[in-house]
């Protein structure tokens, strides 16, 4: 079997766009980005409240963040009182 590298790191020739623009970072390089702990990200991935994730294939693939998708879960979070809820006014 031949290797194929990981999505997150293939250059599309063909023109643009292509996956490149869309960096993929690690559990760790995310919670650094996010000021959390790698346990904190592992645990939100289980719940399913954390940022939209990459898994790699098999039971041990590996785990990316897209850049982007923390950009849009920073947005969806964004506040403008201590009052509110998630989903809006309390």
């Amino acid at each position: 079997m031949r290797y194929a590298p990981p999505l997150a790191h293939c250059a599309y020739t063909g023109g643009s766009p292509n996956l490149t623009d869309d960096p993929a970072l690690t559990t760790i390089e995310t919670a650094r980005v996010l000021g959390l702990k790698p346990k904190t990200l592992e645990n939100w991935r289980v719940m399913g409240i954390g940022p939209a994730f990459q898994k790699g294939p098999g039971l041990r693939g590996s785990i990316r963040y897209p850049l982007s998708s923390l950009h849009e879960w920073r947005s969806r979070h964004l506040q403008t009182s201590t009052s509110q809820t998630m989903g809006g006014m309390a």
